[in-house]
C-alpha cells in the first residue's frame, strides 16, 4: 500500500488515484493535548499523521492516548504514524508504546526509525534516499533487523547537487525549475544501486553531481522493496502531485 502525505495546505484540493491511500497531515500535539488544523472537518478514511515535535509533559499521556483513539474511530482512519520532528525522547516513545497497547491490534501504528525501540507491533518507515551504497543492501539490513511486515518506505524525492569530491557527504537542493534546466542540456544516467538518476555538470569551475528522483526511479525503489517482502511506502504530496498518475499506472 503507498500512502500520500497531504499536508493542510493542500488537504482541500488534493486528488487521489484509488490505489493510493491518503495519510492527513492536518494534526499536531500542543503540549500532551491533540490538536487539528483550523478548518480541517471533512478529512475521512486512510490514516492520520501526528506531527509531535512539541509533546511535552503537563498532561496524562493517557489523555492524549485515548484523543488519538477516539478521533481514529470518528473519521474512520486505519493507522497513525508519529512523527517526532528532527528528535524524539521518552515521551514520544511512551506514547508509541501506550498506543499500541490501546490500539489491542485495531490500527496500525507507523513510526519513523528513532521510535522503532518503542513497540515490536509498529511498522518502521526506512529512509530511500541515499547519496551512496546500495537501496537493496540498506533495505535488506532493515528488513533483518525488523522484519519486512514491520518495515515501510519513506520515499523522499530527491533533487540534491553535490560538490565533486564531497568529502562531508552534504549536498544542495536543487529547485525543479533549476533541474528542468540541467536536465535539457545533458545526459542523464540511471544508477542501479541507488535507484536514481543522476548526471554531472560544472558550475563556477566546480564539478557537481547531481541526484534526482522521477516516476522511474520511485517504480524500481518499489520494486527493490517488493523482493524483499516490504509492501507499503508513504510519498509527500506537494513533491510527487505532478508524477502521481505515472506511479498509479504502474502498481
Amino acid at each position: 500500500m503507498l500512502y500520500i502525505a497531504i499536508p493542510a495546505s493542500a488537504a482541500e484540493s488534493s486528488v487521489l488515484p484509488d490505489v493510493f491511500i491518503p495519510a492527513s497531515m492536518i494534526y499536531r500535539t500542543r503540549g500532551a493535548r491533540l490538536c487539528r488544523a483550523q478548518g480541517q472537518q471533512s478529512a475521512r478514511g486512510g490514516i492520520m499523521i501526528l506531527g509531535a515535535e512539541e509533546l511535552t509533559g503537563g498532561a496524562p499521556l493517557s489523555l492524549l492516548i485515548s484523543e488519538l483513539i477516539t478521533e481514529m474511530r470518528d473519521r474512520g482512519y486505519s493507522g497513525v504514524l508519529i512523527n517526532p520532528g528532527r528528535e524524539s525522547n521518552s515521551l514520544h516513545r511512551h506514547l508509541v508504546a501506550g498506543l499500541v497497547a490501546a490500539a489491542r491490534g485495531k490500527i496500525t501504528v507507523f513510526v519513523t526509525e528513532a521510535l522503532a525501540g518503542a513497540s515490536p507491533d509498529t511498522v518502521v518507515l526506512i529512509q530511500t534516499a541515499l547519496s551512496g551504497g546500495s537501496l537493496y543492501r540498506h533495505l535488506h539490513k532493515a528488513v533483518s533487523k525488523y522484519g519486512a511486515p514491520r518495515c515501510a518506505l519513506e520515499i523522499d524525492r530527491i533533487s540534491m547537487s553535490f560538490p565533486l569530491p564531497c568529502r562531508g557527504g552534504a549536498g544542495e537542493t536543487l529547485p525543479a525549475d533549476r533541474l528542468r534546466e540541467l536536465v535539457a542540456r545533458r545526459r542523464v544516467f540511471f544508477s542501479d544501486s541507488l535507484c536514481v538518476n543522476y548526471f554531472s555538470y560544472i558550475q563556477d569551475g566546480q564539478r557537481h553531481m547531481a541526484l534526482y528522483d522521477d516516476a522511474k526511479s520511485i517504480r524500481e525503489k518499489l520494486f527493490v522493496a517488493k523482493s524483499l517482502g516490504i509492501s507499503g511506502g508513504f510519498l509527500f504530496y506537494p513533491h510527487v502531485r505532478a508524477i502521481l498518475s505515472d506511479l498509479a499506472s504502474a502498481l
